[in-house]
């Protein structure tokens, strides 16, 4: 069964020209970044006695304890040395194949532009990237960590991610939605499809071909053409050895 799953995938990869991709954290997990909800996750890491793994990353937290808010991020968040894994260099040669490849990622890791993917929308924003209060934004390369502080020119950024309690950027959801209804393959990767509004957008989408692989079973296994509950590393050398 598994097999023919990962013969379909490949005719599906043929056939299709606009692919767009949904990634989560369960992409990621092989480059050695911990995803956010399961056990032992970053949740977890950052609960602490008096208030949880998501209230560690969200805007009153920020505000009100800016010294461990900054701890947190800079121990569980911040990973500037991660590199691409087999998951993010597939979607890259999909692209240097001549597929146009748009991914709409939930993480913030920017392993995706590592790996060299040209079309990348983050929904969350990203974690290598830095901004200062007039709006100006700054790359993980150009700040200094200062008693576990991100400067850039001796001035205090704050991580360009969205935070619980923060808004979306509007037009990029759009963004996202347009590229979904029109793509010919979906391909949702890593997720656990809970999270809105990430998780809404293979409603979008319109076509025959769909594919999801992800570790545990998600509220819209049934939505999709071929589901695979596998790690996606191990998919993706299947899918290159056939």
């Amino acid at each position: 069964m598994k097999t023919k799953k990962i013969e379909k995938i490949q005719q599906y990869l043929k056939s299709a020209q606009k692919i767009a991709v949904i990634t989560g954290a369960g992409i990621s997990t092989g480059s050695g970044i911990p995803d956010f909800r399961s056990s032992g996750g970053v949740y977890d890491q950052l609960s602490g006695i008096n208030y949880s793994g998501a209230e560690a990353l969200s805007d009153t937290f920020l505000a009100s304890q800016p010294d461990l808010f900054y701890h947190n991020f800079m121990k569980h968040i911040y990973y500037p040395n991660a590199k691409p894994n087999d998951g993010h260099r597939f979607l890259k040669k999909l692209e240097d194949e001549g597929h146009k490849v748009t991914i709409i990622t939930q993480n913030i890791d920017g392993l995706h532009q590592k790996a060299g993917s040209s079309a990348v929308y983050e929904l969350h924003g990203s974690a290598l990237r830095f901004r200062l209060p007039s709006g100006q934004k700054v790359s993980y390369q150009e700040i200094e960590v200062q008693d576990e502080k991100p400067y850039y020119n001796e001035q205090l950024v704050r991580p360009d991610i969205v935070l619980y309690g923060e808004m979306l950027d509007e037009a990029l959801l759009f963004k996202s939605i347009k590229a979904v209804a029109e793509a010919g393959l979906l391909l949702v990767i890593g997720t656990s499809l809970e999270v809105y509004p990430a998780a809404g957008l293979p409603n979008y989408f319109d076509g025959d071909l769909s594919v999801l692989i992800t570790k545990a079973p998600t509220p819209l296994d049934r939505e999709f053409s071929i589901v695979l509950h596998e790690d996606i590393n191990e998919v993706i050398k299947e899918l290159e050895s056939k």
